[in-house]
């Protein structure tokens, strides 16, 4: 039984000496074998570190809680109700100012200003000329709002409407307000405004006549207004279509 094993062995070596390209595939092997186990020793006697993505920031906001005496006083007189701030914001320098309406027992116009570029407000008011001029039961309402620099002092215009007219504020200062009833022939109670932008100038009113034709009304200190006309008809093709 020893004899078959014996002789394979030595048939084997016989065949590896007679032929020594057989041996290339072999030693190739053992040099696999040993490559496989040096890389793996070096790994584990000197391991490389792993690169991490660093972790993005998380940017994160401040939250600024409004004061809870604006509700109080906006709504004051005027029963319960919502304020809508829809109706315009603009900032010179560190003033912001927003221009709103409140909603109660009747409409009235309001305004708020911040100082400290919107951390905490306060509540704006009308002259007390304008506050005797302006009707309790009229409805005045906002619309927008913009601010320029005329002479190097801020100014601020406001514009909006009752039941039957347009109506125009402006401010010096954004805290306090004077009501204008704009002369019919500068700028018709019939005419329907649509936006007000500041321009070095003064102020620029954009939205269509009494005869539903586009205009702009320019004016420097928002009490007076000057009619300019859109030329053009129609509407672009793209609209039309």
């Amino acid at each position: 039984m020893e004899i078959r094993p014996r002789l394979v062995g030595r048939a084997r070596g016989a065949w590896l000496r007679s032929d020594p390209a057989a041996l290339v595939p072999i030693r190739l092997v053992a040099l696999g074998l040993v490559a496989l186990g040096l890389v793996g020793l070096a790994a584990a006697c000197c391991p490389v570190p792993i690169r991490r993505r660093p972790a993005r920031p998380r940017l994160t906001w401040p939250r600024h809680r409004p004061s809870s005496r604006l509700a109080a006083d906006a709504t004051k007189g005027l029963g319960t109700g919502a304020n809508d701030f829809d109706n315009g914001l603009a900032v010179s320098d560190d003033l912001v100012v927003a221009a709103g309406t409140v909603y109660g027992n009747r409409l009235a116009p309001t305004f708020r200003y911040s100082t400290d570029a919107g951390a905490s407000w306060q509540l704006g008011r009308l002259s007390e000329q304008s506050e005797r001029e302006t009707p309790p039961d009229q409805g005045d309402q906002t619309s927008g709002l913009a601010v320029t620099t005329i002479g190097g002092r801020p100014r601020w215009v406001a514009y909006g409407s009752d039941w039957r007219q347009n109506l125009i504020w402006t401010s010096s200062d954004g805290m306090t307000w004077d009501r204008h009833l704009p002369a019919a022939k500068q700028l018709p109670a019939e005419a329907d405004l649509a936006d007000i932008m500041a321009v070095p100038d003064g102020f620029v009113l954009v939205g269509s006549d009494t005869e539903d034709k586009p205009t702009a009304w320019t004016s420097h200190d928002g009490v007076t207004w000057r009619r300019s006309p859109m030329s053009g008809q129609g509407t672009p093709a793209a609209v039309a279509s």
